[in-house]
């Protein structure tokens, strides 16, 4: 075996034992198994291990997904909390990431529930959000997230949080400059899976908010206004993120009169976004 110093108690455990199973091999045997070494443990519990991602966002799911699979985990999805907390109560996680805003049932109520289960109340969860305030963060932990990411992801946070969170002696952390090759360009146009993703799901976001202003839903209004700045800063659609900022906070206040103003603006911008992308 090899193990570089300073070695963690539980990797230097799991290397004495996997050794001593070679006692009673022969040589040629163990020159087969290959030389144990850190990533001997983390690669096969990657390949037996999942992590679940719970957000509403398809673009926002795709986007993890796509940093995850770079790091070699598998995943499993979930669109709101109701969904993840049943796949929580049949599967055991080695790590959940839990987007805050969510229809149906709301990451706080979905991690507090999560934290209810015998199997999974030493699994790590962090809590993704489009922007939290620190009392906001501080009822995150309290609930029982182990930590608060802000969307979108800097890809450097994302592997220092997993490989603190789960012990994973292999993970690299990634640089900010290369972290166009982790998942997704750092530029305002990546890949057209993702732009034509984005676009669709942008549509359909548009067309909730249009009706929610119609109807005076303010909480729709909100929520869709929170999922469009967190969607549109991963393209950095700039004026689309600030005037959705600007709506969800006015529709979080129950102040609704300059949201039809600020819906033109969002639309003006996206449909800039789309005509640009035309190019690509």
């Amino acid at each position: 075996a090899y193990l570089a110093k300073p070695i963690p108690p539980a990797l230097l455990q799991q290397a004495i034992v996997a050794a001593l199973a070679t006692r009673h091999m022969t040589e040629e045997h163990r020159r087969q198994k290959g030389l144990i070494t850190k990533y001997t443990f983390t690669e096969r519990e990657k390949k037996t291990s999942q992590i679940l991602v719970a957000d509403d966002s398809a673009i926002n799911r795709e986007i993890v997904i796509r940093m995850l699979t770079k790091l070699g985990y598998t995943t499993a999805t979930a669109e709101n909390g109701q969904e993840a907390v049943a796949l929580a109560k049949e599967n055991k996680f080695a790590l959940i990431l839990m987007d805050l805003q969510m229809p149906v049932m709301d990451g706080l109520t979905a991690i507090a529930a999560i934290r209810g289960m015998p199997h999974q109340n030493q699994t790590p969860i962090i809590a993704l959000s489009a922007g939290v305030s620190d009392a906001e963060k501080q009822r995150c932990l309290h609930r029982g997230a182990n930590a608060v990411l802000i969307k979108p992801i800097n890809i450097t946070d994302f592997s220092q949080e997993i490989k603190r969170l789960t012990q994973d002696f292999a993970i690299n952390i990634i640089p900010e400059n290369q972290c166009d090759s982790m998942a997704v360009s750092t530029g305002p146009y990546p890949d057209k899976a993702l732009i034509s993703l984005f676009i669709n799901e942008t549509t359909h976001r548009l067309n909730t908010l249009r009706d929610g202003l119609k109807t005076g839903n303010q909480r729709r209004v909100a929520l869709e206004a929170h999922t469009l700045k967190s969607t549109s800063g991963h393209f950095q659609v700039h004026d689309l993120r600030n005037a959705a900022q600007k709506l969800e906070q006015l529709a979080n206040l129950g102040q609704l009169a300059d949201g039809p103003a600020l819906l033109n603006t969002i639309e003006q911008a996206f449909a800039t976004f789309r005509a640009n992308a035309k190019n690509i």
